[in-house]
């Protein structure tokens, strides 16, 4: 969960999405270019051996369905669809003719292997096909009216990729002045970020109250020896070594998920008791004089003279904020996740990650700004025994430290990310948005100089590797994390997921007692397969006019490319900084063209794509696919042990994933993706993809 100062952005509800873990170019040319034949505008194509057993005339009548076809050949692993770019139109008597190509709810295509005459085996218009011929039937069910066409699909075989015929390579490197944490308008919470890169260090302090020690849940005879034993397991939990802990600390699951990018340093401070009872605390946050954000300012303080603490070494990038501060309070009142706090302070007694308001401080004093307030006993959950330290919610609430906002959506009603995925459920590895915002990787990058190739992925998990894949010809990546995309990575039960892959305590255990897919499988998935995001982290700036007085007038939103952290003026025009217009809670996201709209807007920063085509995310049920296997591309023909299929499909077409995308068969700039991808290998640590070009 991240917060801000003025406004409790909370999501009491949401347990189990926020902190709930603890308690919350053109087109290229290759060798294949043969395998998309000229442009044919006919019903049939080949005929077969079984040609006689399929219809032959069409309708002549009124009304009546007709369709033709762009291409009737096309290379194996085209679809039906995307690779013959079908034409279908509506004709009734005394109307004009209508284009019913992309008739979702009307129009139904069943495409048959010419073999296939018992009509036993459809094949969606969006799957990918193996090489033979086929005939395809355009369907207008209420109309009772249908057409077909024969297409053949050749057996070409897909160049193997490399650097330069497939895909471009971009380092992470190369993207590190686009990170995140650089940019104070970009993410969470704005400025002030924790460095995700380097070695930055972390103070975190224990937080009592006056009327509260940690005596309280640190079983010991004096108070000296409960905040020794409570110093220690916090510190296990943000610092402890790989192999301390059940999971992962702090320090090491970053050290892992950045492929050592990224290393944690820092201390945990003595125990820190703030002069005020917890029901002295409680009134002054109702009447708006106390926040964590006083605590915060007084520890620093505390720390600086009282405690000797030269806190310029916890400003790693000089920008006169200390780099992360958190801290770990007791109390012995009820927090929200158990059903305690009253609406006026359900917002206190919680988790998340804010800011103090500080003014910027000097590089040999800099300012405590942004931080994170955590339950110690949301790092004791009891969800682990030997020791009894769980720090899912702490790796959470720094993901927002260094700029990275929930997946989430507040308003619960659906689930765009889902839920496998650290700023998500809390659980498992971040994904490749998110490690390329940091910092940590970059993408293998489709960049159109093959028509057809085949590619292979290393486990994400263990290595980084993933693909960006977007429009080739006309629209192109525009070379920043901040943009419109696919990405592709290969998920592998291992590394940081590798735990979590049995079922995250809390979830699993929701599962078993209900003994239902309520929660999904309660963890990250299994079994390794293909995971496909859509991300839309366009940036956008208010544009307007600078009249002869100098005031700014006339400003509307628009997307941009230039990433600015100040307003500029230039030549009268007026450029606000930019920011995120996209937001995974519906409440949050700004219809950019929309002008007048204020929030609500269709598009998402980050969306998971089911390999089923089907969109589960759009309801409070999402819950249900949380950690599904069949949420994953994989190889069609693995089966369970009772012989169900693992995955939910094999193919990625413009067609089949349309349900996923506001605009139906385009991104949400518009643009139409042309490629499509199916799974042809895979091992425990690799996976293949076959990439056509579309029609």
């Amino acid at each position: 969960m991240v917060k801000t100062k003025q406004i409790g952005i909370m999501s009491i509800g949401l347990v189990v999405a926020c902190l709930s873990l603890s308690g919350c170019g053109s087109s290229g040319s290759s060798n294949n270019s043969s395998s998309s034949s000229a442009s044919s505008n006919v019903s049939s194509s080949a005929s077969s051996s079984s040609s006689d057993t399929w219809p032959t005339v069409h309708d002549t009548g009124s009304p009546r369905m007709s369709m033709t076809l762009g291409k009737s050949t096309v290379p194996a692993g085209s679809t039906f669809f995307e690779g013959t770019n079908p034409h279908v139109t509506y004709s009734a008597t005394g109307q004009e003719d209508q284009d019913a190509t992309n008739w979702s709810n009307k129009t139904k295509y069943s495409i048959y292997a010419i073999t296939d005459t018992a009509k036993t085996n459809p094949i969606g218009a969006g799957q990918a096909l193996s090489a033979g011929e086929y005939i395809a039937f355009a369907r207008y069910e209420s109309k009772n009216k249908e057409d077909f066409a024969r297409f053949t699909v050749e057996d070409i075989a897909p160049t193997k990729a490399s650097e330069g015929n497939g895909y471009k390579t971009t380092t992470a490197d190369e993207l590190s002045d686009y990170m995140v944490s650089k940019h104070d308008f970009l993410g969470a919470l704005g400025k002030g970020k924790f460095p995700s890169v380097g070695k930055p260090k972390l103070i975190v302090v224990p937080v009592a109250f006056s009327n509260v020690s940690f005596k309280a849940v640190c079983d010991a005879s004096t108070e000296d020896e409960a905040n020794a034993t409570c110093r220690e397991v916090i510190r296990k939990a943000f610092f402890g070594e790989d192999g301390s802990t059940e999971w992962e600390s702090l320090k090491s699951y970053y050290y892992k998920s950045s492929y050592g990018k990224l290393d944690i340093q820092g201390e945990v401070s003595p125990v820190y008791t703030y002069p005020m009872t917890t029901d002295a605390f409680e009134t002054g946050y109702k009447d708006k004089s106390q926040s964590a954000a006083t605590v915060v300012t007084a520890a620093s303080n505390w720390l600086r003279d009282s405690q000797g603490y030269n806190l310029d070494e916890y400003d790693l990038d000089d920008d006169g904020y200390i780099d992360g501060i958190e801290l770990v309070y007791v109390t012995d009142k009820k927090p929200a996740s158990s059903g305690g706090s009253d609406s006026d302070t359900s917002s206190l007694w919680w988790n998340y990650t804010s800011y103090t308001g500080a003014s910027k401080g000097t590089k040999a004093n800099p300012s405590a700004y942004r931080y994170f307030w955590s339950l110690y006993t949301y790092i004791q959950t009891g969800y682990y025994k030997d020791p009894n330290i769980d720090a899912h919610t702490l790796v959470h609430e720094t993901g927002h430290l260094m700029g990275l906002n929930d997946y989430y959506s507040y308003d619960k009603t659906e689930g765009p990310a889902g839920c496998v995925d650290m700023m998500d459920m809390n659980v498992g590895d971040h994904n490749a948005y998110s490690k390329m915002a940091y910092g940590w990787i970059g993408p293998k990058v489709v960049d159109g100089s093959s028509s057809n190739f085949e590619i292979t992925l290393n486990s994400y998990t263990d290595t980084g590797d993933f693909i960006l894949l977007r429009n080739t010809s006309d629209d192109k990546w525009n070379g920043t994390p901040w943009d419109e995309y696919l990405i592709l990575e290969y998920y592998t039960p291992t590394g940081v997921n590798k735990v979590d892959s049995t079922g995250y305590p809390e979830w699993s255990e929701q599962v078993s007692s209900s003994g239902s897919a309520s929660m999904g499988h309660g963890g990250t998935y299994e079994k390794p397969g293909l995971q496909v995001f859509h991300v839309d982290s366009r940036l956008a700036a208010k544009f307007g006019t600078v009249n002869d007085l100098g005031q700014v007038t006339n400003t509307t939103p628009k997307y941009t490319d230039d990433l600015l952290d100040n307003d500029k003026t230039q030549d009268g025009v007026y450029q606000s900084a930019s920011y995120f217009p996209h937001d995974n809670t519906p409440s949050r996201s700004q219809n950019i063209d929309d002008a007048s709209a204020e929030g609500n807007g269709p598009y998402r920063e980050i969306h998971a794509i089911f390999s089923s085509g089907i969109n589960g995310l759009e309801s409070t049920t999402y819950y249900n696919s949380f950690g599904q296997m069949s949420n994953l591309f994989g190889m069609k023909d693995t089966v369970d042990d009772s012989g169900k299929s693992v995955y939910g499909g094999d193919t990625y077409s413009n067609w089949k994933m349309r349900s996923f995308f506001p605009n139906d068969l385009t991104f949400d700039d518009s643009s139409t993706l042309n490629w499509t991808f199916s799974v042809t290998a895979q091992t425990d640590s690799t996976i293949t993809l076959h990439f056509v070009e579309n029609a």
